[in-house]
C-alpha cells in the first residue's frame, strides 16, 4: 500500500516540476527585469537552472 503511495507522490512532484518549467516565469512589477534578467543569468551560471 505504501508502495502506491510513493508512486503516485512522485508523479505528482513530477507532475508539478514539469508544469513550472515548461510555464514561463512570471514578471511580478517588483522586480525589474534587468534585475530579474541578473537573477536568470546568474542562476544559470551557477548551473541550478533546469532545462
Amino acid at each position: 500500500m505504501f508502495d502506491r503511495i510513493i508512486q503516485l507522490l512522485i508523479l505528482a512532484v513530477t507532475t508539478i516540476s514539469l508544469i513550472v518549467t515548461l510555464t514561463p516565469p512570471p514578471n511580478p512589477p517588483s522586480v525589474p527585469k534587468q534585475e530579474y534578467a541578473a537573477i536568470c543569468a546568474s542562476a544559470v551560471k551557477d548551473g541550478q537552472a533546469i532545462g
